[in-house]
């Protein structure tokens, strides 16, 4: 069992591994005075106790559901708030974005500007982090992190990090590769390869991932006939395809098949969509994981009353003879 719990008088987070009568701590992780007081972050003083199953995440769904950023709009995106309520709500997985300061430093935000923010309108590219973390705070109070900090706090936490580079228009190709680099060094530092997936749109990007072994990557298109791609399907650091739900069909399915790949599709937020694609996709990034993952719980549960022979999803509303 893994535990975490929170020590005032000594201004730690401790996370304790327990082996019959036998504790043992395997990271601390403090917080400085002014963010311990600030009552607009206290949701980590509430986080006291909170068992996070030892590494071992349990199956509860058939299709696991990632949170897009977190687990709904009512809380800051891309924030340890976030991250912590995902994983209170029993999230598996989660995708956050980093962008790069003009300083050479991947912060955990979608860009190109700092929203949403009390510095709306910072354009990350053009601002050093110091500066962004001396003058900006997100809306719920929280500081400006660095995706090294960030990974520190949220590392045990969940099975899947989808990690999206964003980047920006005015980016200089040397800087492209240089943030795509300092990431994976972050991930590299932290023991999380095998948990992270790598993934992006830009061109520079993807190719600096394709240069580097030892990581996981994500093949992210909205041009299905990538799939076809020899090297996208012969490639094993390439372990899982990318698609808009509605760009998924019987043809591009059967394409996705061929690879041995796990498919992730994006975005659903609708429970009558996600029924839809249920015995097409392994994962879905959805801006509503919670209400996804209650529906499919709830499903389960039915489909499990009513004595089921296998531990299958009922038939696809999808009247697929491949499927």
């Amino acid at each position: 069992m893994l535990v975490t719990s929170y020590y005032e008088e000594i201004n730690k987070y401790h996370f304790v591994t327990f082996s019959g009568n036998e504790a043992k701590i395997i990271k601390e992780i403090s917080f400085n005075d002014k963010e311990q007081k600030d009552e607009k972050i206290n949701y980590l003083s509430s986080y006291l106790s909170y068992q996070l199953g030892g590494g071992k995440f349990e199956d509860n769904t058939w299709v696991v559901i990632i949170g897009n950023r977190g687990i709904g709009n009512w809380i800051q995106p891309n924030s340890l708030e976030w991250f912590y309520g995902a994983k209170k709500n029993n999230l598996r997985g989660i995708k956050f974005d980093v962008f790069y300061t003009k300083d050479k430093t991947n912060i955990i935000a979608r860009g190109p500007n700092l929203w949403p923010s009390s510095c709306p309108t910072a354009h990350i590219y053009e601002k050093t982090f110091s500066r962004l973390k001396d003058n900006c705070t997100l809306w719920n109070g929280e500081k400006i992190m660095t995706l090294d900090t960030m990974l520190n706090y949220i590392d045990g936490l969940f099975q899947y990090y989808f990690l999206e580079f964003k980047v920006d228009e005015e980016e200089k190709e040397k800087d492209k590769r240089q943030q795509t680099i300092d990431a994976i060094k972050n991930v590299k530092k932290q023991n999380m390869e095998d948990r992270v997936i790598f993934f992006s749109y830009d061109p520079i990007v993807r190719e600096e991932l394709l240069a580097n072994t030892g990581i996981i990557i994500a093949r992210d298109t909205y041009h299905p006939e990538d799939f076809k791609d020899k090297k996208i399907a012969q490639n094993p650091n390439i372990q899982y395809l990318m698609l808009p739900y509605d760009m998924l069909t019987e043809e591009v399915w059967e394409d996705i098949e061929k690879t041995n790949k796990k498919f992730v599709t994006y975005t659903i937020n609708d429970t009558e969509i996600l029924e839809q694609y249920l015995t097409w996709i392994d994962m879905t990034l959805s801006d509503y994981p919670v209400e996804l993952i209650n529906y499919l719980e709830e499903r389960e549960k039915i489909w499990t009353e009513n004595d089921a022979s296998s531990h299958f999803p009922l038939e696809s509303s999808l009247d697929i003879d491949t499927v």
